[in-house]
Order: structure tokens, then sequence, then C-alpha cells
């Protein structure tokens, strides 16, 4: 907790090495975190609350400085936490998303995938698309239009920011995320419009072949929206 007082806007910067001395502490509730026996624990006594100010770092590191990857290391880490809670083994899920979406930290998972480099916006999609798997999940991101769309406009800019060659497992949450958003009804003809052109294309289609499961999803995504198979 020591190192909150440094954390933007305060003037001082973290340092590496006070950095990795946290990091070294929220990978030990990682561990916590991934374990049968102590995971519910972690949950019961709010831990993860206290990561939340680490989640809300708002220094943009898309073009990340080296000042700025202690910060971005903080803000992985911590994500590393809820990655482990929300494993997909885990029978408890259904709980853990419960107490997630009531502690509000969601918007600061959008947060990290808009500001973050690409191992942040990696793990952050990886846990939308968990949350997203839970019918309490999806009905909190579609309950209302403008929770909804700031979704699907996070995850655009996700998409258009990458024009190399972004990580397979970055385009394989976001397939994800896009895919179980288009199963809700009403918002099928908004959302058909604010789907990325560039997923479209064929250098993004390109991108994803040696993974039949992404593919899987992107044409499964086009069915959902066009109501047409996609080729």
């Amino acid at each position: 907790m020591s190192v909150y007082r440094q954390l933007p806007p305060s003037d001082r910067r973290v340092t590496a090495r006070e950095s990795t001395r946290t990091c070294n502490a929220i990978a030990l509730f990682q561990c916590m975190a991934a374990h049968p026996l102590t995971r519910m624990e972690l949950i019961r006594a709010r831990i993860t609350s206290y990561l939340h100010p680490f989640l809300g770092i708002t220094t943009t590191t898309i073009t990340a400085t080296d000042d700025d990857k202690p910060l971005e290391a903080l803000r992985l880490t911590s994500l590393g936490v809820i990655a482990a809670l929300l494993k997909s083994d885990n029978p408890d899920g259904q709980e853990i998303v419960h107490y997630l979406l009531e502690s509000e930290v969601f918007p600061l998972f959008l947060s990290c995938m808009d500001n973050g480099d690409e191992p942040t916006q990696t793990v952050s999609a990886l846990i939308i698309a968990k949350i997203l798997l839970q019918v309490e999940g999806l009905k909190y991101c579609s309950g209302y239009g403008e929770r909804f769309f700031s979704v699907v406009w996070t995850l655009g800019r996700v998409v258009d920011r990458h024009p190399e060659r972004p990580s397979l497992g970055l385009l394989r949450s976001v397939i994800a995320c896009y895919l179980r958003l288009s199963e809700v009804p009403r918002a099928k003809d908004a959302f058909r419009n604010c789907i990325p052109a560039r997923m479209t294309q064929h250098n993004f289609i390109a991108l994803i072949r040696e993974d039949p499961h992404s593919v899987r999803m992107l044409q499964q995504l086009f069915t959902n929206i066009t109501s047409r198979h996609w080729t």
C-alpha cells in the first residue's frame, strides 16, 4: 500500500525497484487466486479492492517510455490476479463475476484495455471475455446502451490500434467478446455497424488463420449479425 502515494497524479515517479517489490507482493495474491482452497477467501476478504488503484492508472502506455514501465508492470500484475480468479475450470466463476461487477471494477478493465500496452490489453480482453460468458456479465454489459457501446467501442479501438501483427491471444479474446455481445437481440442492428471494417478484411483474417477456434468464432459472429454465412 505504501506505493499508492506515488501513483499518478503524484509528481513522484514509481521506481523500477518499488514496482518490482509491489509486483512480487501482488504475485503472491495471484498464487492464492489460482488455488481452489484460497480463491474464495480472497473474495470474501475483498482483497482485489486493494488492486483498484493500480488498475486505475491512467498513464497511456501504447507508446510507453521507460518511466511508464514500472506503472505498467503494476497494472499488468494486478490484472493477473483477476485472470487467475476467472480460470475456466473454476466452479465459483458465477459468484466471482457477481463480486467483480458489484465492486464496480469493470470500467477499470475497459480503461486497461484502452490505455495499456499489448500484454495488458490481452489480459484485459481475456477478463472481459470471461465475464461476458456468465449470464450476469452479459446482462451487465447489455443492460444500458451507454455501457454496451462503451464495451463495443473499446474493443474496436483495440483492433484499429494494431496495424501490424497483434498477438493471437489478444485477437482471440476480442473476437470472443464481440461474439458474445452479438447474442443480444435488441442490439443487433446497431451492433452490426460497430464492427471494425478491418475485421472483414483479408489481412485481418490472415492473422487468425493458424487458430481454427478464432476463425470459427469470427464466422459465427458474422452469421449472428448478418443472418448469413460469412466466407
